[in-house]
């Protein structure tokens, strides 16, 4: 990748820098719609280094909402002005999953607890 990177910076590209950008941006577009149907709500998330300000990077949080773009996330302590339980609204870029909530899991946890409470006469 280094040999493009380099290339670019001779100037050997210079006349297909426009095409080059509009196929990096198209490229981040759909890396963004895949990140989006990636992250679910309950899912915990940390701050990458598109964050700012900077001292969020590496700070974990969980996604309590979702809207086209960007995410709604819980701090679970304060860090900087942000205090725990405090909800903010970012886009989805500054974020990285850390550990996805596994809905099958949480499902058949829900089944065992029903069947367990079944044989108690609940």
């Amino acid at each position: 990748m280094s040999g493009i990177t380099d290339a670019i910076q001779r100037g050997d590209f210079d006349h297909e820098l426009p095409s080059f950008i509009a196929a990096v941006e198209a490229r981040q577009r759909v890396l963004g719609h895949k990140a989006f149907h990636t992250l679910n709500i309950g899912d915990k998330v940390v701050f990458n280094d598109k964050a700012n300000p900077k001292y969020l990077q590496g700070v974990e949080a969980i996604i309590t909402g979702k809207k086209k773009t960007r995410v709604t996330v819980e701090f679970a302590e304060s860090v900087g002005r942000f205090h725990a339980g405090v909800e903010i609204t970012s886009p989805i870029s500054i974020f990285d999953l850390v550990e996805s909530r596994d809905t099958d899991a949480l499902a058949e946890a829900g089944i065992q607890v029903k069947e367990t409470l079944k044989e108690f006469g609940e």
